[in-house]
């Protein structure tokens, strides 16, 4: 067992169902509290945590080692979304289908009206969505929890879910081959995922493709290949890329104030636990990269926009992540100009 000290660690851990995780001794169990408090779909999976024991390790010292059970039904943590109420659901339910998941898992403190979520989505979005057949949904209730399992059924066949998965990660891995390199900080990695896709993705809403493209245009497909696409396939590109770069990295779900309008933008963490937010449909640039809404706190998006704090990483961080990042940038522009695109590096 490796000892975890940050909570990227953790979740790491969590992600491939480790059922003993091993915490600093002196502030463990406080720990892994802040842990599911700042990411509660944790508890989606958690069936039970188990008594935590003090033991010695040679090389950490005493550590505390906590042992979880967990609920084994067929989702990752990906396909897992914290929402906080119905417009919640409704909005991530949108950004799954958009995406062709299949399942989709949902958890909530509060009871979610799932009868009235999937009426509203069918009456509401059925012709935003013209590939969807049939949803319906599942509940298991807990201790003051409540998570819901969504299954969809889509009129695209498997085989071409197939093809457009393939394309997808053929897109994003080329990439994210041609962008990062292992040693690159975590800011370098977020700023150049971030002009890449503002710079190479033109925004087009349902009402301007064809019939068959509005499937499209919420997904990672359409922000790969088709290059047309809305904030929520933005959005969902951009953590694909954060996943290859290993950077932690959540879709945000929220709406515009003053509008019924969902948007879906970015939450990153870097490898000191410092999170910040990143909008990238709202820097979409035709030539030099913008960064109005890049690496930005709580307090400056709650200006223009309201999301359920309680659900997503606190970005309360005062450094700047585009200071953090420009310093490596400058020093081998010479070298990241030989594969990448001047309007990328930003220079």
């Amino acid at each position: 067992m490796v000892t975890v000290r940050t909570e990227k660690e953790l979740i790491s851990q969590i992600k491939v169902f480790a059922t003993e995780i091993c915490v600093p001794w002196n502030n463990g169990a406080a720990f892994f509290k802040r842990a599911m408090e700042n990411n509660p779909k944790i508890l989606f999976f958690i069936r039970q945590c188990n008594a935590y024991e003090r033991i010695e390790d040679f090389i950490s010292g005493f550590v505390t080692v906590i042992k979880i059970d967990y609920y084994r039904d067929g989702l990752s943590y990906d396909d897992v979304f914290a929402v906080s109420d119905d417009s919640d659901a409704i909005s991530r339910l949108c950004e799954c289908v958009g995406n062709f998941k299949s399942e989709i898992g949902l958890i909530s403190r509060r009871k979610i009206e799932m009868d009235k979520v999937l009426k509203l989505f069918n009456g509401r979005y059925s012709t935003v969505f013209p590939h969807v057949v049939t949803l319906s949904a599942q509940s298991y209730i807990g201790e003051n929890i409540f998570k819901y399992k969504i299954s969809v059924i889509y009129r695209i066949t498997k085989d071409k879910m197939i093809v457009m998965d393939k394309a997808v990660a053929r897109e994003s891995n080329r990439i994210a081959s041609l962008l990062f390199e292992p040693s690159m900080p975590d800011a370098v990695k977020i700023y150049l995922a971030h002009n890449y896709l503002s710079t190479s993705i033109k925004y087009y809403g349902a009402d301007s493709v064809f019939d068959l493209e509005k499937s499209f245009v919420h997904s990672a497909y359409g922000a790969f290949v088709t290059k047309k696409c809305v904030c929520q396939g933005i959005a969902n590109a951009f953590k694909i890329l954060m996943d290859k770069a290993d950077v932690d990295c959540e879709v945000v779900c929220g709406q515009i104030i003053g509008s019924e309008d969902y948007h879906a933008w970015n939450i990153v963490r870097t490898e000191d636990d410092s999170c910040f937010h990143v909008d990238v449909t709202w820097d979409l640039s035709e030539g030099s990269p913008v960064f109005t809404y890049f690496g930005k706190s709580d307090s400056f998006f709650k200006e223009s926009r309201t999301w359920s704090k309680d659900i997503y990483p606190k970005c309360h961080s005062r450094q700047s992540l585009y200071m953090l990042a420009r310093p490596y940038i400058v020093d081998n522009a010479d070298r990241l100009a030989r594969k990448i695109p001047p309007e990328v590096i930003g220079l």
